[in-house]
């Protein structure tokens, strides 16, 4: 689900504007750079303005370019520059829009913008609280000596305009730093720049819904060492369309209200937006690129229609080149609510002001905030609905929302429930932005991380400051292993292997004797160790001078491989099937098939407990040193790393920022919610204790955690009362090539009931069957991934005793 309002730096806040006092208005004492009253700015010089609300309040924004002649915002000819953002007393992260630069809850709102510039002209601001709304209109100058001017034309599409059309620059590397220009009569256009700007990398594009034409180029990048001229654009026709009608179930139009497309698994930040006509009326234009990347888009507009409506949204729609869709929005009336509370760890959620939203998959969606004082909210909605899955939005950094915790609810519903937890993994700052694939700690205090572009980062104390080491590499590394702390090799793409006797302060290479990717590293002491490089096992007995390989058991693929000494030790192929050495891997005997197809990395220890991963969301286990194993779904998304503490406790990362851990041994598993935008993958895990632990990912990520990444509430079941028959929608829903599924076995007479869950195709042959047991009441997970699948729409089928139901989820590669 997308969010609410993202906090668009654009929208800015910079602005030089008058205001005036209206009776019972909710915004009161409003002054701008010290003034109450009508004033004339410049571009330059800034925003600071202050006002009083109620506290903890939220304050919806507009910003609009007044083009006509009214005294008020008039929407047929005024143009609304960003749409509604919103301020909230006392939040200073800034989640729904500008911050609080107070920080405190108590009335009084403080905005402090420097850096972005708006075009000069005249605009209106509206600030609406309560229901109450103050208009407020002003005058922007521009800046009376620019330290540079980027300049050129638009060309509009025949018969259109060509001015007032809005173009924006930023600095790529610093989007609070932007400048914004606008066209005159003939498409000419100037954006002032100041001094801030010098020598940063300057996108310029159009800031103005076109739609249904599209920019091209889509935008242009300067390096702002000078000014430029000639940066033209030109509006031409898109390469498909969606067009249709914005109206409530009472055939109303709604207008000026904000209708976007985005594409799908991209979090929302790749989308098409246009507001609507007085008839509801609304187009929206892509270009080749964006339909050729994302093939999958979905339709809704904002959620500012409640409590009047309940804001549609449409299932995936997939484009192709030349199509031209008509597809309406019908916003049915709110007819009814749902009321609840926020949990958080458990109890309820005080002292924040949280966003919940209600949502019916491929339907709509509807959004409120929750009592700062009672942690209760109410969500108007509409009895046409089945049942809504409640979400959390923007919340702050140290709190996140247990998706796999989500019930559904009927409209009229009193006791809904969102549980949030308090954080126990926290983001680390790094100095790389590049995916990091592997992540090893000699100790609590230090640590290695390496990934792509040969980046690997180094720590001393504990992850807090990470410094860039010098690797003399541009391959992606793969492991990186120490066996002291001075002396550690890390291995990479093309069967690259170096090694350091000083930290990683300085790194030499080794000849591995092969070209394949070398994919595990398994250091026993400082002269020994192992790697598997896919089809080649290799090994070291004198510190990495010399490097053996031998071809692996019966020439399989092999990626994982775990030595208890420098004799004996196990390997498994990608078949599954496992292998082990009793003389230091000069031979290699079968031992059993794990049954874990594509598995990907092998865990051993001396006590005879083994786990093997596979890259899909699978776990096989062992306790009798591999003669036996017995595998389980963890979740639904593809596990890339799995960390072991002792026997049982194990922790598992891998697609969508998840993190699972279980205590026993991986029977069942207790998903560790994160707060990180985007949806990064992890890569990789590890822990020196059951307490202190890392996990690397996209971007550079780090997370890190000193209490095992216990959460807030560890036993879901210990919040649920009273248990009723019920299926939740997968997620993540379309998946690729795993989603997870959540059900509740109600209570009835019997304390054990026959459950099954199965998955159907759409010509209703079985496809899989993920359960068939006697089970107890309570809350279950169950795992499916459609690796062996074709992309299309599936069927899951829930059944317990005579009651069933029946939910449709999408599989898309």
């Amino acid at each position: 689900m997308n969010t609410k309002k993202p906090f668009f730096c654009s929208l800015l806040f910079v602005f030089l504007i008058s205001i005036s006092s209206l009776i019972n208005a909710q915004v009161t004492n409003l002054s701008i750079n010290g003034s109450s009253s009508n004033f004339i700015g410049t571009q330059d010089i800034g925003v600071q303005w202050q006002y009083d609300v109620p506290v903890g309040s939220t304050t919806k924004v507009e910003l609009w370019l007044h083009l006509g002649g009214s005294t008020f915002i008039d929407p047929s000819s005024d143009k609304s520059i960003f749409g509604a953002f919103y301020q909230t007393d006392g939040d200073m992260e800034g989640r729904n829009g500008p911050p609080d630069f107070d920080g405190l809850q108590n009335g009084h709102v403080v905005m402090n913008i420097p850096t972005i510039f708006l075009a000069p002209g005249k605009y209106i601001m509206k600030f609406t609280n309560n229901n109450q709304t103050v208009e407020i209109s002003g005058t922007i100058l521009p800046m009376a000596a620019p330290a540079y001017t980027i300049s050129g034309k638009y060309t509009p599409h025949a018969g259109a305009t060509a001015q007032n059309i809005m173009l924006r620059a930023v600095n790529k590397n610093n989007d609070m730093c932007q400048a914004y220009g606008l066209t005159d009569a003939s498409g000419n256009y100037v954006i002032n720049m100041s001094a801030a700007y010098a020598g940063g990398a300057i996108q310029v594009s159009i800031q103005d819904n076109i739609t249904p034409y599209v920019a091209s180029p889509a935008d242009t990048t300067v390096t702002l060492t000078q000014s430029f001229t000639g940066i033209n654009f030109f509006a031409v026709a898109p390469a498909a369309k969606i067009v249709g009608y914005l109206k409530g179930d009472d055939s109303k139009a709604i207008a000026n209200m904000r209708v976007r497309c985005y594409a799908q698994n991209t979090n929302g930040d790749n989308r098409i937006e246009c507001y609507t006509g007085s008839d509801g009326y609304f187009a929206l234009g892509f270009t080749n690129s964006q339909i050729n990347t994302y093939p999958l888009w979905r339709l809704e507009c904002d959620d500012d229609l409640s409590p009047n409506y309940v804001s549609p949204q449409t299932g995936d729609i997939s484009l192709h080149a030349g199509d031209s869709l008509r597809i309406d929005l019908i916003a049915f009336k709110a007819t009814d609510s749902i009321k609840g509370t926020v949990l958080l760890d458990g109890v309820p959620c005080v002292g924040q002001k949280l966003w919940v939203e209600g949502y019916v998959p491929d339907t709509c969606r509807v959004g409120t905030y929750s009592d700062p004082t009672t942690g209760k909210f109410t969500l108007y909605v509409s009895k046409k609905y089945p049942g809504y899955y409640l979400s959390m939005g923007d919340l702050p950094s140290n709190y996140a929302f247990d998706w796999y915790s989500t019930n559904r609810y009927s409209a009229g519903t009193m006791n809904a429930v969102v549980k949030v937890i308090t954080v126990s993994w926290t983001k680390q700052t790094t100095p790389v932005n590049d995916s990091l694939f592997t992540v090893f700690f000699i100790n609590s205090q230090q640590g290695w991380a390496g990934g792509v572009n040969g980046k690997l980062i180094a720590t001393t104390d504990g992850g807090t400051t990470w410094t860039l080491q010098t690797t003399n590499t541009t391959a992606a590394i793969l492991d990186v292993k120490f066996a002291n702390a001075t002396t550690g090799w890390f291995t990479a793409r093309g069967g690259i292997i170096k090694k350091t006797t000083n930290g990683g302060a300085a790194w030499t290479s080794q000849n591995s004797g092969v070209t394949n990717n070398i994919y595990v590293l398994q250091v026993i002491d400082a002269n020994t160790s192992f790697a598997s490089a896919e089809n080649y096992i290799l090994k070291t007995t004198n510190g990495g001078t010399s490097w053996s390989k031998q071809s692996t058991p019966n020439s399989e693929n092999v990626y994982g491989i775990s030595m208890l000494s420098a004799t004996t030790g196990y390997c498994v192929g990608y078949s599954g099937n496992l292998y082990n050495t009793t003389d230091g891997g000069s031979t290699w005997n079968y031992v059993v098939n794990t049954n874990c197809y594509n598995a990907s990395r092998l865990y051993m220890n001396a006590s005879g407990y083994g786990y093997i991963t596979a890259f899909q969301n699978f776990i096989s286990r062992t306790t009798d040193f591999g003669a036996s194993w017995s595998g389980n779904n963890t979740y639904g998304s593809q596990i890339y790393g799995l960390a072991i503490n002792g026997n049982d406790r194990l922790w598992v990362v891998g697609q969508n920022n998840n993190i699972f851990s279980s205590t026993n041994g991986g029977l069942s598993w207790i998903n560790q919610p994160v707060n990180v935008n985007n949806n990064p993958s992890l890569y990789a895990v590890f822990f020196v204790d059951a307490n202190n632990g890392w996990a690397v990912g996209d971007n550079g990520l780090i997370l890190h955690t000193i209490n095992g990444g216990m959460v807030g509430v560890e036993d879901e079941q210990a919040l649920t009362k009273a248990y009723t028959f019920t299926l939740a929608q997968n997620y993540p829903n379309p998946f690729n090539p795993g989603t997870v599924i959540r059900y509740t076995v109600p209570q009835s007479g019997s304390a054990i009931q026959h459950v099954t869950l199965k998955v159907y195709n759409m010509l209703g042959q079985l496809v899989a069957v993920l359960v068939d047991a006697n089970m107890p009441y309570g809350n279950f997970t169950a795992a499916f991934n459609g690796h062996n699948l074709a992309s299309g729409i599936y069927l899951y089928t829930l059944q317990i005793g005579e009651q069933s139901v029946t939910k449709k989820m999408i599989l898309m590669k």
